[in-house]
């Protein structure tokens, strides 16, 4: 019993403190693991700098799309930005 709440609590803790993002290089899709700032349920995060392609101004970006930006900054990188400008875009992106 004790072996399995171990294992649930690790489990838990792993999902809650551990994300992932893909990246496209040489044709082949790599998976990059990290370790969350603070903890979420999210676990899949989207990287607008992870594939070998120029980076996409802010206006081209998309409602879902900065949201989706935002989120990864604020779980991997610990920035919160409400990405309105392209100097917070371009701040993150030295990241």
């Amino acid at each position: 019993m004790k072996k399995y709440f171990a294992a649930l609590l690790l489990g838990t803790l792993t999902w809650l403190f551990t994300g992932y993002y893909n990246s496209i290089e040489d044709a082949e899709l790599h998976s990059h693991f990290f370790i969350k700032k603070s903890p979420t349920l999210q676990i899949k995060f989207y990287n607008i700098h992870a594939n070998n392609t120029d980076p996409r101004p802010l206006h081209e970006l998309t409602t879902q799309q900065r949201q989706k930006v935002i989120s990864y900054w604020k779980y991997r990188l610990g920035i919160d930005s409400k990405l309105e400008t392209e100097d917070e875009l371009a701040a993150c992106t030295a990241w």
